[in-house]
């Protein structure tokens, strides 16, 4: 399995790694936090979001649309009657890969022009998807699936996404004991880890690109475990321009929290880190799940039945701000997996 290469290295004599362009967190070599001014939306750029709750479907929402609020989406895409669709990821080409029903389906760029029901393009089934959840792609066009169902992280080829069927992933990841347990969020740094939150042990686990060449059960090179109330539950993920990795929980007291560990913290090696920032905006009513930068460094969160915006300088200390923005209405109905069309340029890969 080729991969392409990577610009940044993961480890760099203890120092924190900055990425141009870094977003919510700023970056210094002591590895102190700042907040960042407020960016305006880019003004290209739809956001879709695949809901949970039947019937499945998954949404559009414009870069207008975001900035006003509007509730009606501008183009509905309906998969059926039953089920459900968690996540969503778009391929460099454009089409968009869903996490549906229990299989992995494509609409093609051409079908997401429009609201309605078509058919995907291509459906993956088979055994070796079980209630897959997360998607991501890595940096050679491989879809990665983040299977709850039986506790694996299965690759499939570039090429095995060009026709519907039940493909045999050339790697399958799985792992001894509790480091790979009900794996919910994906998502891979700048230097092509690949970072995989388990909601039931309370775990994020990163694998090193060199294993992922082959399927068998390595032991994550960095596992981090909850502290207090932190990674309770940890549902999907997302890197920002600077390379902190935020983190949705979608469990906890009496608010629920989307928290950021910085490149430090994750260069430091498994253990119990409290997150440098941890936002406690969202109650259980309105758990978060789902994670997207946009162009602007804004980050969009989804919950139960609506999608809010937090901009970069409410991002850069801990606290409970209220959303500048707040989508809601009945387009939303267990929003879940979130992705930006065209997809944020100066992030990590893709998640």
């Amino acid at each position: 399995m080729l991969r392409s290469s990577l610009p940044i290295p993961r480890r760099s004599s203890g120092l924190l790694i900055c990425l141009a362009g870094a977003l919510a967190i700023g970056c210094s070599s002591s590895g102190t936090t700042s907040p960042r001014s407020a960016s305006p939306i880019s003004a290209a750029g739809s956001l879709w979001i695949a809901n949970a709750i039947a019937p499945p479907t998954v949404v559009e929402f414009t870069s207008a649309q975001l900035a006003s609020g509007t509730v009606s989406p501008a183009v509905t895409i309906r998969s059926g009657s039953a089920g459900s669709n968690i996540g969503v990821a778009f391929d460099p080409a454009g089409n968009l890969w869903v996490a549906s029903n229990g299989s992995i389906v494509e609409y093609s760029a051409s079908q997401l022009g429009t609201s309605g029901s078509p058919a995907p393009a291509v459906t993956l089934s088979g055994s070796s998807i079980s209630s897959p959840e997360g998607l991501a792609f890595d940096g050679s066009g491989n879809l990665w699936v983040a299977n709850a169902g039986n506790s694996t992280v299965a690759e499939f080829g570039a090429a095995q996404l060009a026709t519907s069927g039940s493909p045999t992933p050339p790697v399958v990841i799985s792992a001894p004991g509790s480091a790979l347990t009900r794996p919910i969020g994906l998502a891979f740094d700048a230097s092509g880890d690949l970072w995989v939150s388990n909601s039931t042990p309370n775990t994020v686990v990163e694998y090193t690109p060199a294993q992922l060449v082959g399927t068998g059960d390595p032991a994550p090179t960095v596992k981090l475990s909850s502290v207090a109330m932190s990674l309770s539950a940890p549902q999907f993920l997302a890197f920002d321009g600077g390379g902190n990795l935020w983190v949705a929980n979608g469990e906890g007291l009496t608010t629920f929290t989307i928290e950021a560990y910085t490149p430090a913290q994750l260069m430091a090696g498994s253990g119990h880190p409290v997150p440098a920032i941890a936002l406690s905006s969202f109650t259980n009513s309105d758990a978060p799940a789902g994670l997207a930068f946009d162009a602007g460094g804004n980050l969009w969160v989804s919950t139960i039945n609506s999608v809010v915006e937090f901009t970069p300088s409410q991002l850069g200390a801990t606290g409970a701000p209220a959303p500048t923005i707040t989508i809601t209405g009945s387009a939303l109905a267990g929003a879940s997996g979130l992705a930006f069309d065209p997809q944020t340029k100066g992030l990590p890969l893709q998640h």
